[in-house]
């Protein structure tokens, strides 16, 4: 009998004739290769309609006919020169965990995940590779459930994922958040945390900063560095250079500005600005508590029981009102002598934390002198000049005083659109002398007007400059004035040019 009829029958179908044939090859010619791929090939073709099966019909017992057709295609023992029946094989086991996934039907799925993987783990496939990756992805789908899911991990090796694989894929036209490779990194730093493995966090340490910094696309692999430097106890300026470019991505996130401030000195300021920060983001007070915690604990450790009673009575509040258990150390505060005598004091620790938090962001991006010409309060729009030639607007950032026309303020920002709509990074109002520019100079004189009186200006002949009636009447100045008073070269949109003018 010859093997090629063994894949005659098979690719027809008629897989028991087959199989029976191949059978008896293998058992005269055990030591003939083809007679042994003749034999392995059915058994794959065996799991293949196993798992089919299983995915139409996703039963116990259909699932524990594919484990041991999976078992009994393994006991062959393919070696490495057999890659193309162990990636085919693959495919049939993903099949089979991504309807376990979907479909668990009471079934123990982390044991179903042990036996497979104790299967898979003596195949050969082509790795890296499409089948590989995929299987990957079925095991990382089951992590919640399973907790073999790092000792896979190590087997798989994070070396074999793909280019692709650090792409984010697109389902249905919306493109997931995260790739395949940055997922199994977070997923394996969560893992790693929970487990409060400090050797194993240490050893993971370098991957996932090389990751990091060669990918800084990703948003979440820097914040988990800092995460794992936490918690092996590593503080201060490493932990602390790590979150930093984190931390302006996911500058609108409380837990962010928390992390954050774990990381600093709990003395330091710039600590208490972060925590500070993070309660002033646009978040649910139950998701608080922890912060609000530790905001407690830091005004508790300066003395301040005004401001640690405040965070410890909106918990309370917010407990009550969620009904959940206060938390236990908070429960102890309030039964301390301080707790009463510090009703309604209040915080009497000032910490400007906005322009701290916001100096701590953007100390590496250059600022600029802009000068404001109008605001509109309604909008809460600004109108500056940042350069010759070069004028923008901004939202007044939230929080802080509504900026007034002829205010000096050092700006750090990003892009400035088409439209002159500036990415502000923050905005601190100059105290003291202007530096002449070529955009802005201080000027002094009379106050003049032309033979009408229709417009007015500072100085004389050439060097004289417009004052716009909104500003002699904002001003109160009167002819004849002898002023001084700063000018900036702002754009003029009625007359489509740039000129000097009063602001």
């Amino acid at each position: 009998m010859s093997t090629f009829e063994v894949t005659r029958l098979r690719k027809e179908g008629r897989l028991d004739e087959a199989f029976a044939l191949a059978q008896a090859e293998y058992e005269a010619n055990p030591d003939d290769v083809w007679a042994w791929r003749a034999l392995a090939w059915c058994h794959d073709a065996r799991c293949k309609g196993l798992a089919e099966t299983y995915k139409s019909r996703p039963t116990a017992d259909n699932l524990g006919a594919f484990l041991s057709g999976l078992d009994a295609t393994v006991a062959m023992k393919p070696d490495e020169a057999e890659d193309q029946l162990c990636t085919t094989l693959l495919w049939r086991v993903v099949s089979v965990l991504s309807t376990l996934g979907k479909n668990p039907g009471g079934v123990d799925v982390p044991a179903v995940a042990d036996r497979v993987f104790a299967a898979v783990r003596d195949l050969h496939p082509t790795r890296p590779g499409e089948a590989y990756s995929a299987l990957f992805n079925a095991f990382h789908r089951l992590r919640k459930d399973w907790p073999g899911y790092v000792g896979f991990c190590d087997w798989w090796n994070f070396q074999n994922f793909r280019p692709e694989d650090f792409v984010p894929e697109t389902y249905n036209g919306r493109q997931q958040p995260v790739s395949l490779a940055e997922g199994a990194y977070i997923a394996y730093a969560k893992a790693l945390l929970a487990a409060h493995d400090g050797e194993g966090i240490r050893a993971f340490l370098p991957r996932i900063e090389e990751l990091a910094d060669a990918h800084p696309e990703m948003t979440y692999p820097g914040y988990y560095v800092g995460k794992l430097l936490l918690a092996i106890g590593q503080r201060g300026e490493a932990a602390v250079a790590t979150l930093r470019p984190f931390l302006v991505k996911k500058r609108s996130e409380f837990w962010a500005w928390q992390l954050m401030a774990e990381a600093l000195p709990e003395t330091d300021d710039l600590s208490l600005a972060c925590l500070l920060r993070a309660v002033h983001c646009r978040t649910p007070e139950h998701f608080l508590t922890r912060v609000r915690g530790l905001l407690a604990a830091r005004y508790l450790s300066r003395g301040d029981y005004g401001g640690a009673r405040e965070q410890i009575d909106l918990v309370a509040d917010t407990c009550r009102k969620e009904q959940q258990r206060v938390p236990h150390q908070v429960e102890l505060w309030q039964r301390e002598g301080w707790y009463a005598e510090a009703g309604g004091k209040g915080a009497a620790t000032k910490v400007d934390w906005l322009r701290l938090t916001d100096d701590f962001l953007y100390a590496d991006r250059p600022s600029c002198v802009a000068v404001v010409v109008s605001v509109n309060a309604e909008k809460k729009v600004v109108h500056v000049v940042y350069g010759r030639e070069r004028q923008g607007h901004f939202k007044q950032p939230r929080g802080t005083k509504l900026c007034q026309p002829g205010d000096v303020l050092d700006l750090r920002m990003g892009e400035v659109s088409p439209e002159g709509r500036i990415e502000l990074f923050t905005a601190t109002k100059r105290e003291g002398a202007v530096p002449q520019s070529d955009y802005c100079r201080w000027v002094a004189g009379e106050v003049t007007a032309n033979g009408a009186h229709t417009a007015h200006f500072v100085g004389k002949g050439r060097d004289r400059v417009f004052i716009p009636p909104q500003v002699m009447t904002r001003r109160g100045w009167q002819d004849g004035e002898l002023v001084g008073t700063l000018a900036v070269y702002a754009y003029n949109s009625k007359r489509n040019e740039w000129a000097w003018r009063i602001v």
